[in-house]
């Protein structure tokens, strides 16, 4: 059957159809629309207003169409009902479409629990699902929460402040790192390899410190640019090694 017989649409929440648009759906005669609203529709004792039918404002268009300029706007079950009574080959074409739209609609609403048993066990599904929604939410939160701390940071860091975000001394994360085969030692100064050295991920400093005998000399320090850090917490990540706010 086509989906198209005649127009549904939604009205404050309800599934719709126009009468003026049964009714010629029907092949009711132009003449009788009026008789037949009043009677079937308005004056009709099992039809309420406002529940089972609404006036409509006059359609311009339709009126054109239809010649008629009152229109209502019908529930699924009360045009049903109207095409039934019409006791006609289309009428029972009609009638079996609106039964689909109401299966449609049947089973596209939620179920309600049937028994104290389903609705404790329905419940306790819900409060599961937003148990699990919330601890996701806390297993998320500190990953991004240190993502934006570092995005927003545009400045480069030792490996001692990196090391505490870890819960580890610099020692322990220059060791880690070399295990991992990402920088070696050479004169006193933390190098990166090949590989790693052009990436961007540190930046040298030179700084002045005075030796044992009173005299001047320097020292290189590396540092780890932002991009360098984030570099550091996928690898540690892959790892297992996660920083502390997200364990």
């Amino acid at each position: 059957m086509s989906t198209d017989l005649i127009k549904v649409t939604e009205k404050e929440g309800k599934s719709v159809v126009s009468a003026r648009e049964l009714y010629f759906s029907l092949g009711y005669s132009q003449s009788q629309y009026s008789r037949w609203t009043k009677q079937c529709i308005v004056e009709n004792a099992f039809f309420e207003e406002n529940v089972d039918w609404q006036k409509l404002d006059t359609n311009v268009e339709a009126v054109n169409q239809y010649g008629a300029t009152k229109d209502y706007a019908l529930t699924i079950t009360t045009a049903k009902k109207l095409a039934m009574m019409a006791k006609t080959e289309v009428g029972n074409k009609i009638r079996d479409y609106f039964i689909e739209c109401e299966k449609k609609a049947i089973s596209a609403a939620p179920k309600l629990p049937q028994s104290f048993a389903q609705a404790l066990r329905l419940a306790a599904e819900q409060q599961e699902l937003i148990e699990m929604q919330s601890q996701q939410l806390l297993e998320n939160k500190p990953k991004v929460t240190y993502y934006d701390n570092v995005l927003a940071s545009t400045s480069t860091v030792t490996t001692t402040i990196i090391a505490k975000d870890y819960g580890l001394t610099a020692q322990q994360m220059n060791s880690k790192l070399q295990e991992l085969g990402i920088q070696y030692k050479q004169g006193g100064t933390w190098l990166l390899y090949k590989e790693h050295a052009s990436m961007g991920y540190t930046q040298s400093e030179t700084f002045p410190y005075q030796k044992t005998d009173e005299t001047t000399g320097t020292r290189m320090l590396t540092k780890w640019t932002q991009k360098g850090r984030l570099f550091l917490y996928d690898l540690l990540k892959q790892n297992g090694i996660l920083p502390m706010i997200e364990r």
